[in-house]
């Protein structure tokens, strides 16, 4: 296989950084979450001033607050 980077938008920064291919020589973050090791979207966006992601997570998740990935 070729190296390849991978692109997240959104939740997808989440995604891609909990990527475990060996292939992968870059993550590129479009407006996504770049987490840390054990950090969750809900996490992140607790210390971003007027952020809204808990509060729109609730409504609609079983796992409020929670990225896809988490």
């Amino acid at each position: 296989s070729r190296p390849v980077v991978l692109v997240g938008h959104s939740y997808g920064g989440a995604v891609i950084t909990n990527t475990e291919a060996a292939d992968v020589l870059g993550l590129v973050y479009v407006a996504g979450f770049a987490l840390e090791t054990g950090e969750s979207c809900a996490d992140a966006a607790a210390v971003a001033v007027g952020a809204e992601l808990v509060s729109v997570r609730r409504a609609g998740s079983q796992h409020p607050g929670r990225c896809p990935s988490d």
